[in-house]
């Protein structure tokens, strides 16, 4: 590796050089000038390929020689001397704001929003701000990643707090349905940090039922769920539905695949159809959410951020996939994360309590 690594003058800075093995991978940190660098080494079918995670640079060593790549577009196929190396460039977002001073948003919400970190809107949510508002249904089909929450969510908590939420037993005036419970309450916090003035639930399963139906019976404006569970609460009386105005499906195309068709279909058919607002938000469109639309919804409005792209998630999210041993990936996690978090706090998702505890 280190009569390898003499060969990096061209493409990475010098310096001393700080490596920490990683299983088959090395995270090597570089100090050069005042300024900091890191690439990643791995080593495949007896070759050395180098990403420098800042400059988007590669270089890959061989038995026939030595050859280079930087990486000028992120969604462009790389050259098969560099296929072994992560695409780990920088992307470019395309997600342009506009401020919250263009839309019609109260003083409070607003300055909610800014301690959010939130002073703009991006598309999906400028886009559909004004026709959710004015109670319009729509179809919106947009990346996952790109602000679909809070895009939904801010028209609501608008809405609702120009009404009456404080009336104990209240019924709930809106609905939203997730497709996991990891994303309910996902969905759930947003809304409570937008509208803290309004009562949100989040209601899933496998947790109690008994705190689920206290939160019920004292009144909420907002109830979050996945669909057998919010069923459930339905088959036993405890929540009802002859309130709701505002009807919001999100994932749906995750909702069909997941086989809860027949769930929300019954769901949807508990709310009123007389002034109800129905929304779909999905990242693509198969047949059944293309039925929803026509069977439920009227005055419908469809908002596409996506286009003709496969791309299912939002332009500023990278995806870097890397081959490693079950019993190596908590080491190799470590390393990428000490690589891209810089500092900062880092997610990591595992299938297993097993995992989990093993990172």
């Amino acid at each position: 590796h280190v009569k390898m690594l003499a060969q990096l003058k061209s493409v990475l800075p010098r310096a001393g050089v700080c490596t920490a093995r990683i299983a088959s991978f090395r995270c090597i940190s570089i100090k050069h000038a005042g300024e900091s660098s890191t690439i990643l080494v791995s080593r495949s079918s007896g070759r050395l390929c180098i990403s420098d995670l800042h400059s988007s640079k590669s270089i890959c060593l061989s038995r026939r020689g030595l050859s280079t790549s930087t990486n000028q577009n992120p969604q462009k196929q790389p050259d098969a001397a560099v296929s072994d190396a992560p695409n780990i460039s920088e992307p470019k977002s395309e997600l342009q704001g506009t401020p919250l001073e263009n839309f019609p948003i109260s003083v409070a919400t607003k300055e909610r929003l800014k301690e959010m970190g939130i002073l703009q809107l991006f598309p999906v949510q400028a886009k559909s701000f004004s026709a959710l508002m004015d109670g319009k249904d729509m179809v919106v089909r947009s990346r996952t990643g790109s602000g679909k929450t809070i895009g939904f969510a801010l028209p609501v908590v608008e809405k609702l707090i120009k009404g009456d939420h404080s009336a104990r037993g209240r019924k709930p005036r809106c609905i939203v349905l997730a497709p996991t419970r990891e994303l309910a309450v996902q969905i759930h916090r947003e809304f409570e940090r937008i509208g803290p003035q309004l009562s949100t639930v989040c209601i899933y399963g496998g947790a109690s039922y008994i705190p689920q139906e206290s939160a019920l019976r004292r009144g909420v404006d907002v109830v979050v769920g996945t669909p057998g569970r919010v069923t459930d609460h339905m088959n036993k009386g405890t929540l009802m539905l002859d309130q709701v105005k505002i009807f919001i499906l999100d994932e749906a195309d995750e909702m069909l695949k997941m086989g809860f068709q027949e769930d929300v279909e019954n769901i949807m058919k508990s709310v009123p159809e007389q002034g109800r607002q129905t929304n779909l938000w999905s990242a693509t469109m198969p047949r059944w959410v293309q039925d929803l639309a026509k069977r439920y919804c009227t005055n419908l409005e469809f908002l596409d951020m996506v286009g003709t792209s496969a791309l299912r998630t939002a332009d500023t999210i990278r995806h870097v996939a890397i081959a490693a041993a079950h019993d190596a990936k908590p080491a190799v996690v470590a390393g990428i994360v000490r690589a891209h978090a810089r500092g900062g706090r880092a997610l990591v998702f595992a299938q297993t309590k097993l995992e989990v505890d093993a990172f």
